[in-house]
């Protein structure tokens, strides 16, 4: 048993070795193309786009929010007379503020009404709902977005002081953008 032991350490000190050993090479590597190619050449449109949404949504909601992540897939892109046009799929995971859950007044109301109900069959079914809300509060959420992002290039770059964001809105009759702005949470 003790030999065995021996192995499993000796075994997991050279894997460790192993990857500190190759995250040096990539460190390497990475710092030597920074060198040949200037920062700002490296960043390419999709990049833009997806900082300049990340950057959005984060601002816009991380008043109310904890933003574990902004995840950018760029569906389509098209350039006609030097103005792009891109639809972006986008993906925001978020908590709620880390708090007692019991502070959040929606959730404090539902436990009092739950503890001054007399009969017992709704005192339960009360009590399951604050339950529900209770644990809803801690859980991790995921919001989706369907955005379009216009822009003019220079030289084939984005001008991100000419970039507008456009939100998709359920339209019965085909696909609507409106301003993003308007999905922001307001004060």
């Amino acid at each position: 048993m003790k030999n065995k032991l021996i192995i499993l350490l000796l075994v997991l000190a050279m894997l460790l070795i192993s990857c500190t050993s190759q995250n040096k090479q990539i460190v390497t590597i990475n710092k030597s193309i920074e060198k040949a190619t200037p920062l700002t050449e490296q960043v390419t449109n999709e990049t833009i786009i997806e900082n300049y949404i990340s950057s959005f949504l984060t601002k816009g909601y991380s008043k109310y929010y904890i933003i574990n992540c902004v995840e950018c897939e760029i569906l389509s892109q098209e350039v006609e007379n030097g103005k792009l046009e891109a639809v972006i799929h986008t993906n925001m995971d978020t908590n709620n503020p880390l708090k007692n859950p019991d502070t959040v007044p929606y959730i404090q109301e539902a436990k009092e009404k739950a503890y001054k109900e007399n009969d017992p069959e709704m005192k339960h079914i009360l009590q399951q709902q604050y339950m529900t809300l209770y644990s809803e509060y801690l859980k991790p959420t995921e919001s989706n977005f369907a955005f379009k992002l216009t822009a003019e290039l220079k030289d084939g770059k984005i001008n991100e002081d000419t970039i507008q964001l456009f939100i998709e809105t359920d339209v019965a009759n085909g696909v609507k953008y409106i301003p993003a702005e308007e999905i922001l949470p307001k004060n």
